[in-house]
Parts: C-alpha cells; structure tokens; sequence
C-alpha cells in the first residue's frame, strides 16, 4: 500500500457505496485550482485524468491517478469536479455548463503538449472520460468502473440508488448519458471498461455501451474500486501504460472466468 495516498471515502446515498479509489499522493487545498498539469519533455501525447467522487475526510477532493502515471511519457492534465456534478459544473476554472467545461480541458490539454489525447477516469471520473470523448476527439478511452448515464428515471427504473440524493440535488442538464455521442462517434482507439463482478449496477452500466463500436468491457473480480483493485494487485501501472501505448489491455488472472 503506497503510504503517501489519503483515505477516501463516498457521500453517502440511501446505500452505502464502497470508497472509491484516491490515486494521488497530494492533496489539494480548498483555494488551490481544479487542474493540475504535470509536462514530460518531448512527450507527444496527453492524457485527461477525471477525479472521481472521492472525498477526504473532513477535507477536499483529490486528483486520481497522480501516483500511477507518474513515470508514463505522457503530459497529464488532472482535473476534478468538487461539487460533484459529473462535471456538467459549474467547477470553478473550468466552466459552468459542461460545453463549456469540454472546451476548457481541450484548450489546457493542447497547451500541456497536445497530441494524441486519451481520457481517463474513474467511477463519475469514467463519465466524464467517456461523455467527453466525441467532442474532445480522444484517441483513446479508460474508464473505471464508470456510470454511463445519471438519468435518475432510469437509475430509479433499474433500482440504482447509490448517487440519486446527489443527483436530485444537482441542477437539471443535457448531460445525462454517454451514449449517444459514443455512438456518433466512437473514438479511434477504443474505450476499456474494467468493471467489478461484485456491483450489479455497475456491470448493467457497462453492458449499455457493449454494442458500441470499439468498446471493450472487462469484468474483474472485484468491486467499486476497481482501480485500486488493480494497484494493490501490481497490476494499474501496466494497464495505464498499455492504454497509453494504444496496446491491449490484458488482465490475466484478474478477469472473471468466462462462464
């Protein structure tokens, strides 16, 4: 366990979801920006890491993934959504409608480096990556364990209660699904689900997008958190390179047995 990651936990809704994964080793203050961009000299692609809905104790949200890609040739914008809107915002420094918000980290992603652009995320981070991916262009998309649509008349029709006080308490917005832009427009290199056997919803979230061109689901034993799953097993700095490398993403003796 990497001693320098904070404890991270849910707000919590009508069930009490499991903590979802806090990959970074620093913390940001309540004062400091939503983005954070971290350069690799000669690097010629860029990666968008979505935060999550991890909040620290008595504390702010934290970046995802700072300590697992470190090391990777890539520039890497880390950005997150503090009042945990599935960044439709308003985020401070970013926007406040998700056009807004899309257009924002296209702009800072060419200003790390630009080049190819993969996207990353985690739980509402793996929205994010995925409702972002057409009007961004990505190249490539990771998405862990990710819900793919906050419409709360389908999460109540499929009795998804996880985040729905949050959702009810959210404004309204056009940005409730993942899958239309995915459909028009799936991104060239592919989008990688992991997902975790234990959590039924999340497998029916994962199982929306099957039929979409280029999407790869991977379920695993696990739950929630899948990308610590996968940390405290070795395996998250390989995938995360593999996905950057535009390389398959194999998972071994992680993956649930073929039935």
């Amino acid at each position: 366990m990497d001693e320098n990651l904070p404890v991270a936990r849910l707000i919590r809704g009508a069930r009490r979801p499991e903590t979802p994964p806090a990959e970074t080793g620093t913390v940001p203050g309540p004062e400091e920006p939503n983005v954070r961009i971290v350069r690799a000299p000669g690097a010629t692609r860029t990666i968008v890491a979505f935060a999550g809905l991890g909040q620290l104790v008595g504390g702010m949200t934290p970046f995802n993934f700072m300590n697992s890609l470190a090391g990777i040739a890539a520039n890497v914008v880390f950005v997150r959504d503090p009042r945990r809107t599935w960044y439709n915002g308003p985020i401070a420094g970013l926007g406040r409608t998700s056009g807004e918000i899309a257009e924002r980290i296209g702009t800072l992603a060419a200003e790390a480096g630009g080049g190819g652009l993969y996207l990353l995320g985690t739980s509402s981070g793996g929205f994010a990556a995925l409702a972002f991916a057409a009007p961004l262009a990505a190249r490539r998309v990771l998405a862990f364990a990710p819900q793919t649509t906050i419409d709360p008349s389908v999460l109540r029709a499929i009795g998804e209660t996880r985040w729905l006080r949050m959702l009810d308490r959210r404004r309204r917005t056009d940005l409730l699904d993942v899958l239309p832009a995915l459909e028009a427009a799936p991104p060239a290199g592919g989008c990688e689900i992991i997902v975790g056997r234990r959590v039924p919803h999340d497998v029916i979230y994962a199982n929306r997008l099957a039929h979409v061109a280029g999407v790869t689901i991977h379920l695993v034993r696990g739950g929630h958190n899948t990308a610590m799953h996968l940390r405290d097993r070795g395996a998250l700095s390989k995938v995360l390179r593999d996905f950057v490398d535009d390389a398959p993403i194999a998972l071994g003796d992680l993956l649930v047995p073929a039935a």
